[in-house]
């Protein structure tokens, strides 16, 4: 046996192997099994081919008194079963690369007309309402056609053509934005899972960021009467001074926390738009951390549909929405909240949701952000 044993340990090139000797002493010790799995070579040769072996021991006790008589030793090649597991895996990562691929693609080839569409739709209507504004200025009748071209018209006939033009260009737009917000959280939330959004750390001033979001959606703000409401606490004073950036500077990625408050937003104006009451708040907090940072939190209140408890629960799940009535009535992807609580995790903080039934939801979220810039450098 000491023999057979001495081969083996030559041929094994497991790291577990030193401590086998150990596992034997324990069996005819202490009463105990083991399992372990072992590569090894077949032969003396050292063949490029390893053999994996799983290797168990158990003691034999006396039926009595519980004495230890020796143990039974068992030596089972799995290595057509580990090779199989192995190539299970290697064509299963296959896949998912390129299920990435064939998204990115599909998104990239997707989002790249959409944005044509959406352009051209805001520059006609532009020039559209550039010509309405022209028009109602003027008190003369159009220049007169031949009347093949286009039937004599009074300025307020044609400024009604222009206002059906106007609002044909809208719905376009509309939908081409709509799509184009759906392509693009196809596209990030394929980039988070596989790992490639990285964060670029910079100065900057959370109210700034804030605003600069509030900026995109102010238009449809005032379009859908929804009342805004700003609820920002003063930059710490004790701060002011201290950090290197200079007044409320803090150190994070601007663009990802813009991204989340894009999300928050869009989210909260969808499920106002149906209601009679309707009323956005935006929340900045600021809560002392230590000496280097800085716990800011942004909370979304809306006066929307709310949702129940068994809603917000899985709610930060991928192509997740309160009910098929939901999806229906508002649309949507399902994606925003969950890229919104990997970009969140991604910088180290939380997301979490506070809501009941029609009466609204406050979405929170709470980073930790840097107060002075990192010793290697801005970018992380």
């Amino acid at each position: 046996g000491d023999e057979w044993w001495q081969e083996m340990g030559g041929r094994v090139v497991s790291t577990e192997w030193p401590g086998m000797s150990a596992c034997i002493e324990d069996l005819l010790q202490k009463n105990v099994s083991f399992s372990n799995e072992m590569q090894m070579v077949p032969n003396k040769e050292l063949s490029r081919d390893l053999t994996c072996l799983l290797i168990q021991g158990k003691s034999i006790t006396g039926s009595e008194d519980g004495t230890i008589l020796g143990f039974v030793l068992t030596v089972t090649d799995v290595t057509r079963i580990k090779t199989m597991q192995r190539q299970r895996l290697d064509d299963a990562e296959a896949h998912r690369k390129q299920q990435e691929a064939f998204t990115d693609m599909i998104c990239h080839e997707i989002r790249n007309p959409l944005n044509a569409i959406f352009n051209n739709c805001d520059l006609i209507g532009t020039n559209l309402r550039l010509m309405r504004t022209q028009l109602a200025s003027s008190n003369d009748n159009l220049p007169q056609l031949p009347e093949m071209l286009l039937p004599p018209l009074k300025i307020d006939e044609f400024m009604a053509f222009i206002e059906d033009d106007i609002e044909m260009i809208e719905s376009i737009s509309k939908c081409s934005q709509h799509q184009k917000m759906i392509t693009d959280d196809v596209l990030s939330f394929s980039k988070l899972k596989a790992g490639k959004i990285t964060l670029t750390i910079s100065p900057f001033q959370p109210v700034d960021v804030i605003e600069s979001v509030l900026q995109m959606f102010m238009q449809n703000l005032q379009h859908l009467n929804i009342l805004l409401v700003r609820r920002f606490e003063v930059f710490p004073s004790s701060l002011l001074t201290n950090n290197g950036g200079g007044e409320g500077i803090v150190y994070g990625d601007p663009q990802r926390i813009s991204q989340v408050l894009i999300n928050l937003i869009s989210n909260s104006i969808k499920f106002m738009n149906l209601c009679e009451r309707r009323v956005l708040t935006l929340h900045l907090r600021y809560t002392k951390s230590n000496d280097d940072v800085l716990g800011i939190t942004f909370a979304v209140q809306d006066t929307g549909i709310g949702m129940t408890p068994e809603q917000q629960g899985g709610v930060f799940e991928r192509f997740v929405q309160g009910s098929v009535h939901t999806q229906q009535e508002y649309g949507g992807s399902g994606l925003g909240l969950t890229i919104s609580k990997d970009l969140v995790n991604l910088m180290g903080g939380r997301i979490y949701v506070e809501a009941a039934p029609n009466q609204g939801a406050t979405f929170t979220v709470e980073l930790p952000l840097a107060l002075q810039p990192s010793p290697s450098g801005l970018d992380d």
